[in-house]
Order: C-alpha cells, then sequence, then structure tokens
C-alpha cells in the first residue's frame, strides 16, 4: 500500500514538473512573437551591413524603431538602444546621424567606417546620449558632437580618420573617457568652444595633438595617456578653471602645451621624455595659474614659462632634462617653491624675468642651480651709423658706375642715329650697288626717333635699376633691425621683418616682370 502511495506521489511530481517546463518554453516563444522589435533587432544583429542611419526628432526614434532598427522606449530606465551594427558609409555622408533629440538612448558596439568620408557617428543638438564601445574608423571623423550637452562617448575606438578621432564643437556637461584615439590626421580628441566636460581615461598616440581644447572653461582633463604626439595635451585660447590632473604624457614633442588665461590647475601628471619640453605655458600672459606636484624628467627642459605672469610653481620634481630644470623667460612675480630640481645643466634659468619668489626648493647635482640671463644687447646707436653709410655708400658706388657704364656703352641720340646709316651703306655695298647710288632705305628721321626711343628705354632702364638698389639696401636695414628687435619687442621686429620680405619679393617680381610673383600665388 506504502509502495503504490510513493508511486502516485512520483508520477504526480514528474508530471508537475513536465508541465511546468512545457508551460515556461511556450510562455517565452509566445513573448518573442509578440515583442517584434527584439525579432527585428536580432535579425539585424545578424545581418553582416547594415544602411546608414538618420533619426530626427522624437518620431524619428518611433519611426526607427518600428522599422526595427532600435528597441527600447526613450527613457531614463529603458533608453532606445541601437547596437551590434556593421555600417560602411561608402565615402560620402554619416553612418549614424542623430539630430534634435532629448530622449535618452545608447549607441553600443557598432562597426562604422567611411573609407574616407564622413563621421561613424555623429549628433546635432542632441542630448542625453550614450556611445559606447564602437570601432568608428578612416572617416573625416570617428565620432562629432555639434551643439550636444549632456552625452557620455565611452570605450570607442577611433582611429585612423582624416581630421579628429573625438570631436566636440560647442558641446557642453560632456564625458568622454576610456576611448582609444591614434593616427588621426590631425587630433585625437579636440574640443572647440566646450566647457564643462570630462577628459578622462582616454589613450591618444601618434596624432597630431593628443587632445586639444581651444577656448574651453572649467574641463577636466584627468588619467589619459598621450605619446607620439607633437603635443601630448594642449589648453589654449581664453581658457580659465580647468583641471588637467594625473596624466602620463611621454615621448611627445611637447609633454603638455599650455596657451591659457588663468586659474588653471597642473597638479600630479607625468611629463617625461618629451622631445622639448615636459610642461610648456606661455604665450597668452597667463595668470594665476597653478602647477603643482608634477614630474618632469628627462627633457629637453622641464617646465617652461613663457610671458607668464603671477603663477605658483610647486612641490614640482624636475630632474635629468637635457638643458633647464625650470625654464623662466619674460615671465614676472611667479613664485617658486618646494620645488626638488637635480642633475640638470642649469636648474633654474630666468630670462629677462623679474620679481620671482625662488625660495625653499631642493638643489642637488646641477651644473648651476639657478642661473640669469639676458638677451644679447642691442646694436649701439654708433654701430647703426657705420652700418647705414656703409650702405647708403656702396649704393652710391653702384648707381654712379652703372650709370657712367650704360652712357659709355650707348652713346648720344647722333651717335646712335650715325651707326644706323654705316650700317645701312655697309649693307648696300655688300648687295653691289656703287656708293653714289646708296639711298637709306630708311629716313634719317625715323633712324633719329629709333634711337631716341632707344635712349628713352635705357634711362628708364637706369632709372628702375636705381630704384631696385634703393629698394634693396631699405630691405636690407630693415631686416637687421627686425632680426635686432624681436627678442625684445616680438610685435615690431616681427613686423620689420615682414615689410623687409615683401621689399624684397617686389623686387624680384620687377626684375622677373612679375613673372615670379605669379609663381608665389
Amino acid at each position: 500500500m506504502k509502495s503504490t502511495q510513493k508511486t502516485i506521489i512520483l508520477i504526480a511530481l514528474g508530471i508537475f514538473i513536465a508541465f511546468s517546463i512545457i508551460s515556461n518554453d511556450c510562455s517565452n516563444f509566445n513573448a518573442g512573437k509578440s515583442d517584434d522589435s527584439n525579432f527585428d533587432i536580432e535579425n539585424l544583429k545578424i545581418s553582416a551591413v547594415s544602411g546608414k542611419i538618420h533619426i530626427e526628432y522624437h518620431l524619428g526614434w518611433s519611426n526607427a524603431k518600428t522599422a526595427g532598427i532600435c528597441s527600447g522606449s526613450g527613457t531614463y530606465s529603458n533608453p532606445y538602444v541601437i547596437e551590434d551594427l556593421e555600417i560602411d558609409g561608402g565615402g560620402s555622408g554619416d553612418c549614424i546621424f542623430i539630430e534634435n533629440s532629448d530622449v535618452y538612448f545608447r549607441i553600443e558596439n557598432c562597426e562604422l567606417t567611411n573609407l574616407g568620408g564622413g563621421v561613424g557617428i555623429r549628433f546635432s543638438n542632441i542630448e542625453n546620449g550614450q556611445v559606447i564601445d564602437n570601432n568608428c574608423a578612416s572617416n573625416n571623423y570617428g565620432i562629432s558632437l555639434s551643439w550636444s550637452d549632456n552625452n557620455t562617448i565611452s570605450g570607442n575606438t577611433a582611429n585612423n580618420n582624416n581630421y579628429h578621432g573625438i570631436y566636440l564643437f560647442n558641446s557642453h556637461y560632456n564625458t568622454v573617457s576610456g576611448n582609444i584615439a591614434k593616427y588621426n590626421d590631425e587630433n585625437g580628441i579636440e574640443l572647440w568652444n566646450s566647457d564643462h566636460c570630462i577628459i578622462s581615461g582616454n589613450t591618444v598616440d601618434n596624432n597630431d595633438k593628443g587632445i586639444y581644447s581651444y577656448h574651453g572653461d572649467s574641463n577636466t582633463f584627468t588619467g589619459n595617456t598621450a605619446s607620439n604626439n607633437n603635443e601630448g595635451i594642449e589648453i589654449e585660447g581664453s581658457s580659465s578653471f580647468n583641471n588637467i590632473t594625473g596624466n602620463t604624457v611621454s615621448n611627445n614633442q611637447y609633454g603638455i602645451y599650455g596657451s591659457f588665461r588663468e586659474n588653471n590647475i597642473l597638479s600630479g601628471n607625468t611629463a617625461n621624455n618629451n622631445q622639448l619640453c615636459g610642461i610648456f605655458l606661455g604665450g597668452y600672459n597667463g595668470e594665476n595659474n597653478n602647477i603643482l606636484g608634477n614630474t618632469a624628467n628627462n627633457n629637453n627642459i622641464g617646465i617652461k614659462l613663457f610671458y607668464f605672469n603671477d603663477n605658483v610653481l610647486t612641490s614640482n620634481s624636475v630632474n635629468n632634462n637635457r638643458d633647464f630644470g625650470i625654464y623662466l623667460a619674460f615671465s614676472d612675480d611667479n613664485t617658486i617653491q618646494f620645488n626638488t630640481i637635480t642633475t640638470n645643466p642649469v636648474g633654474i634659468y630666468l630670462l629677462e624675468s623679474d620679481d620671482n619668489d625662488i625660495s625653499s626648493n631642493i638643489f642637488s647635482g646641477n651644473g648651476v642651480d639657478v642661473q640669469e640671463g639676458e638677451l644679447p644687447p642691442p646694436f649701439d646707436i654708433e654701430l647703426v651709423i657705420i652700418l647705414v653709410t656703409v650702405i647708403l655708400i656702396v649704393t652710391v658706388i653702384i648707381v654712379v658706375s652703372t650709370v657712367i657704364l650704360i652712357r659709355k656703352r650707348k652713346g648720344t641720340k647722333d651717335e646712335v642715329a650715325k651707326f644706323y646709316e654705316l650700317e645701312e651703306q655697309e649693307r648696300q655695298l655688300k648687295d653691289g650697288l656703287a656708293l653714289n647710288d646708296i639711298k637709306p632705305s630708311t629716313p634719317r628721321e625715323s633712324i633719329i626717333r629709333n634711337a631716341g626711343e632707344v635712349k628713352e628705354k635705357e634711362e628708364v632702364l637706369s632709372n628702375k635699376l636705381i630704384m631696385e638698389i634703393a629698394f634693396g639696401v631699405i630691405g636690407v636695414i630693415l631686416l637687421i633691425s627686425g632680426a635686432n628687435l624681436i627678442m625684445r619687442n616680438f610685435p615690431l621686429g616681427l613686423t620689420l621683418i615682414i615689410i623687409g620680405a615683401l621689399i624684397f619679393i617686389v623686387i624680384i617680381g620687377i626684375l622677373t616682370n612679375g613673372k615670379c610673383l605669379i609663381c608665389f600665388t
């Protein structure tokens, strides 16, 4: 009896379990059948190549979902998702172009190439987008954002593009993190007029500039690695309140290049083994910037300030640089304290830099710890007078000698006319005419007129030569003066050099009747 009951119980349990499994399978199948979007997106996943995608406004997302391009509903918890697509743009247009949208969406794990044209992923006037783990190679731009805020660009590869790997234009409060941007013709990552962005943990190698920001405020650049670029990280223009921290920049021409305004912080960066300079700050009269806790070793110059006033350099380590540890040129009222400066030919070099507070630094093994330099003195006025006098004398001698030579070679109008008459007679004698039968084939008045025209041309050429020599002397004086002034007064010196060069170009144009100028254009 007991065994019969056990048998019945076991049979019942077996039937229950089997029924549960069958019911579960049927429910999954029905869900798949009823959810058309899941069915369509799975078909797209196994498709080798998809067509280009353009989505605009909310309606565009609704149509894209109906067409099976994306899944989701556009909310924070259930964003629209475009994923696992391979799109070849065919050399023109954009692989994925999203514009005028503020719904939540994500583009993930797509392969987007254009073989030299268009953009891999392009946003225009977008908010709340995410671009995750995509490969955007061989486009004009890998990923481009214009007038787009509050987006995330993370984990993407943007290599071998004609311009920039990742480009932000007038786009704010975006996060660009963990991307790889290599071998782009211009910049790995570029921000233009973009504020309050976070650029972190990216690898940018073998570009013109690894990371470049122009006219950007309150951006954070942290934990990035940049090597084998002309500039590893460059912040330029009227940029303020940026934080450049914890980056590693090596084997570039310049590790970090800052030509910015004020209140920027450079801290904890490692700038080693760069060709010219580990950290260069200058060219925009920057002030109130803090450079602290950075390492700049084995560069030509560790840290250089150029026309940078009222800044603080503290707790930096600058060692084993080939020329200078810290170099200040035309930079005043800076504070340089608590730095470790060892084994440089010159620890701190000051060129035309005044009223700097240099104290409490650690020096060891430098050729010279602190050295002040001056520009070569300008030409003495006596030397300038002598030089100008010599040039003028030489010019006068050349002009006078040239005029005398022309007069001796060509003679007067009558002499030229007589020469024409004798030449005509000689020609007719050779033709067998008797001397009495010789008649000039050209009237004497015409001969004299022709001779006069020749003489006038000679005078024009003589005047032209005098003018060319005079302008040449002026050009030489301007070039010499500009070269002398350029280090003390850069704008004036450069202006004089340019004017002198233009004068020589004009002279060359006159000598060649404009042919050389046509070549220049």
